[in-house]
């Protein structure tokens, strides 16, 4: 996962069960919202498979919203971090409780 254009297949580990950290990067201003999109995901061999969506959020405290591949989706950051210069970390948890997964894509953050 990289907040600019993917150069080549990077893939982030998604747990089925609890958040975890896919990536992070550094708040430039309050007035927008981070957006992700994520582009692949692929089963716990790294395989291609027909996952279609993961649960984010911006940091540990951040609301949990559901994304699907292939879609831009807003993901707000708590006000206690909305602040320029600060770093959001996007954390990922699977959509199904039995499948792990991997993930790639991006994180715009303004």
């Amino acid at each position: 996962m990289q907040n600019s254009a993917v150069t080549k297949r990077k893939e982030k580990f998604v747990d089925s069960n609890s958040y975890t950290i896919i990536t992070s990067a550094i708040k430039e201003d309050v007035s927008s919202t981070p957006e992700v999109k994520i582009t692949a995901i692929y089963n716990a061999n790294k395989e291609d498979c027909d996952y279609k969506k993961i649960y984010v959020k911006a940091s540990s405290i951040g609301t949990e919203v559901l994304v699907t591949k292939g879609s831009w989706t807003e993901v707000p950051v708590p006000d206690s971090l909305n602040k320029a210069g600060n770093g959001i970390v996007l954390y990922g948890k699977g959509h199904d409780p039995k499948l792990d997964c991997y993930v790639s894509g991006y994180w715009n953050v303004h």
